[in-house]
C-alpha cells in the first residue's frame, strides 16, 4: 500500500508541477515517468515508514491479530467500547492492560472483519523493550544512539519528545527528567 502511495503522490506532484507552468512552457518540457524508475519501484521515498513495519515492543507489533498479542500481555483488559471513526472509516476499540503499562488500539474496517493492532502506547511498569532495546527509564542519549538513523529533528524536542521514523507512522518517545517515560508505536497524525 505504501508504495502505491508514493506512485500517486509521484504523479500528483508531476501534475501540479505542470499546471503550475505556461501551457506552452510546459508543453515543450513534457516527459511520461517511467514506472520501472527506481523511486517509483523501490518505495525508497517512504523508507521514513520502514522503521514501522519492523519494530515492536518485546514481540508487541502492530497489524497483530488479538490471538497472536493475548498471550504476550497476561495482565488483566480494560476493554473500551468500539467505536466508529468516520474521518477514517474504521471502528476503534481501546484495550488497556494498566497492570502490564500497555495500551493498545485495535482497528477494522467493519464488525465482521477481525481487529488489528493500529497503535501501542508503552508506560511503567511495563518492562518490554523496543527492537534496539529501548526501554521505559532508558535515557534520551541511549534513545538518540539507538535510533539515529530514524531521528526526525523537524517534530522531535529535546528533553520532551523523540521521534523516530515519522509521526504519520513511527515511534514516539516522551522523556521525563531525561528518561523515557512513555513509548508510542503507529500514527502520532493523519
Amino acid at each position: 500500500m505504501l508504495k502505491q502511495f508514493g506512485v500517486v503522490l509521484l504523479l500528483s506532484v508531476n501534475l501540479v508541477a505542470c499546471f503550475d507552468r505556461d501551457p506552452a512552457d510546459a508543453a515543450s518540457n513534457f516527459s511520461l515517468a517511467s514506472s520501472t524508475s527506481e523511486m517509483v519501484s523501490s518505495g525508497d521515498a517512504l523508507e521514513e515508514f520502514s522503521l514501522i513495519r519492523d519494530e515492536s515492543f518485546g514481540g508487541l507489533k502492530l497489524d497483530m491479530g488479538i490471538e497472536a498479542f493475548e498471550p504476550l500481555l497476561l495482565c488483566k483488559v480494560e476493554k473500551g467500547e468500539p467505536v466508529l471513526w468516520a474521518g477514517i472509516g474504521e471502528i476503534i476499540q481501546e484495550w488497556n492492560y494498566q497492570d502490564c503499562g500497555v495500551k493498545l488500539q485495535l482497528s477494522t474496517v467493519d464488525p465482521d472483519t477481525p481487529q488489528i493492532v493500529s497503535s501501542i502506547i508503552v508506560r511503567a511498569p511495563s518492562t518490554l523493550r523496543t527492537a534496539r532495546n529501548i526501554h521505559i527509564g532508558s535515557t534520551e542519549q541511549e534513545v538518540m544512539a539507538a535510533y539515529a538513523d530514524y531521528l526526525d529533528a523537524d517534530y522531535s524536542v529535546p528533553g520532551d519528545t523523540l521521534v523516530a521514523g515519522s509521526i504519520y507512522g513511527g515511534l514516539i518517545f516522551t522523556l521525563k527528567n531525561d528518561q523515557v517515560e512513555s513509548m508510542f508505536l503507529g500514527a502520532g497524525a493523519e
